[in-house]
């Protein structure tokens, strides 16, 4: 650093010892001589002598360059040496401070610890002063006298049915709302309209009920059953085979409502069904939704886009040999492909078809675009049904060709968490979602009842009109 700050630059090691230095340096020397042999033929206006100048001067310009860096990085390590001296000379000080630190605290433990003893010392004769004056008080003679006899309770003390009942009642009640309110407090499903409206802020479209449970029980089972035998075309899960007054086709009747009034400037023609994970009834839905569009009178298509694990087909009871793969491929046409769903008029089938090995490719190809656009021009409505969102993205690529989406959520047994991951990816991609279809739901008997009742006066009111 001496040699820096009196700009002997030449004597630093790092110079002496830098081979582009030495390099350059050489260089400079044989065009010095070169130099000087032309100095001693031509003048300094000649133009090879300028161009040798130039030269000389273009390689002291790199030295000079080449020096500065150098010099730089001793610069440099002379700031970082100073830097760990600082850190090291810090690091002393709080070493020297803790250490007196140290000391104070033995000097003052000493105090505590002499404390200490005198306290054990002055505990220890107390005690030995009050096992003296015990046995001091047990040799003396008593001088108690009876004044009155003890005469026998009226009634026992112990133990008290009555009290014992009461809080035992008391007990279980409140341990019974605790395991209630923990339970609540536990369950992170979406059972109820209010909590999917709060939880990610989306009208809820229709509660359905449990299929299999209590509708069965309410809507006459030996009916339902000699209908699904008679028409062995649909499975019991298609809305159709129920009786005219079931609560089940009434409240799909309610989704088609809501899809007929959720959004301005009229209904979606293309609706996508969707839901988080399988299990939740989305086939079972997409398939109701169908029917009941089927029955204002326009033509309605659904379609199993699910190119996975497709369900439609088996739900109406029809093969699976052709269908959207093949369409998207190329190898059929959509004529070809649809066919009439069973009995139910103005509702037609485009299943899955054979499954393909990658779906996520046909999906999102632009050949999927076309197909939609051909077939609205040919049906009112068109109802897909897709995979899981969270297992597939088949689905938000869809989500992106359809006028709305609704997602099925299972109240029952999908966390909330799920549902929102899946709506967070359906929003990722622009999604139209128009709402939530809360599936599987537990309502009350006396809910149910009411509804009986009221199709049922209307039932006898028909048939006494003769109707």
């Amino acid at each position: 650093m001496n040699l820096i700050r009196s700009g002997q630059y030449e004597s630093l090691p790092a110079v002496m010892d830098d081979n582009l230095l030495r390099t350059l340096e050489i260089n400079l020397s044989n065009l010095t001589a070169q130099d000087a042999g032309l100095a001693n033929k031509f003048k300094p206006e000649y133009p090879a002598r300028k161009e040798m100048q130039a030269k000389i001067r273009d390689v002291r310009t790199e030295i000079d360059q080449e020096t500065r860096r150098v010099v730089d990085g001793i610069n440099d390590q002379y700031r970082a040496a100073q830097d760990r001296e600082n850190r090291l000379q810090d690091a002393i000080a709080k070493e020297r401070t803790l250490t007196l630190n140290i000391n104070d605290a033995a000097v003052q433990y000493a105090f505590l610890e002499r404390d200490v003893d005198t306290n054990r010392q002055l505990y220890e004769s107390v005690l030995k002063a009050v096992k003296d004056i015990g046995e001091l008080a047990e040799t003396q003679t008593s001088n108690v006298s009876i004044i009155d006899h003890a005469e026998p309770p009226r009634f026992p003390s112990s133990p008290r049915p009555i009290r014992a009942l009461v809080m035992a009642f008391a007990l279980s009640l409140a341990t019974a709302l605790g395991l209630a309110f923990l339970a609540d407090y536990l369950d992170d499903s979406i059972r109820t309209p209010l909590q999917s409206e709060k939880f990610l802020g989306l009208p809820t479209l229709v509660a359905v009920p449990r299929f299999n449970q209590r509708t069965l029980r309410f809507e006459s089972p030996k009916r339902l059953v000699s209908m699904a035998e008679d028409d062995a075309s649909v499975t019991t899960e298609v809305a159709t085979i129920q009786p005219r007054t079931s609560f089940v086709l009434e409240t799909y009747r309610q989704l088609r409502t809501a899809l007929l009034l959720s959004q301005a400037g009229g209904p979606p023609k293309t609706i996508l069904i969707a839901s988080a994970l399988p299990g939740e009834g989305k086939t079972v839905t997409a398939v109701n939704a169908a029917v009941v569009l089927s029955q204002l009178g326009g033509k309605v298509l659904l379609i199993d886009a699910d190119l996975r694990h497709p369900r439609c087909h088996e739900l109406f009871r029809m093969e699976n040999t052709v269908g959207l793969s093949n369409v998207l491929a190329g190898s059929d046409d959509c004529g070809g492909s649809i066919r009439p769903a069973s009995v139910i008029n103005n509702l037609y089938l485009l299943g899955c078809g054979p499954m393909p090995p990658d779906p996520t490719k046909l999906l999102g190809s632009p050949r999927m675009r076309e197909v939609l656009a051909q077939l609205q021009t040919q049906f009112d409505f068109i109802v897909i049904d897709s995979p899981p969102v969270l297992l597939a993205t088949d689905a938000v690529l869809i989500s992106t060709l359809v006028d709305g989406v609704v997602i099925v959520v299972d109240a029952v047994g999908t966390p909330r968490e799920q549902v929102k991951a899946a709506y967070d990816r359906l929003e990722y991609g622009h999604a139209n979602i128009l709402g939530v279809v809360l599936n599987k739901t537990t309502l009350s008997e006396k809910y149910y009842s009411r509804f009986q009742g009221y199709y049922s006066a209307q039932a006898s009111d028909l048939t006494e009109r003769g109707v």
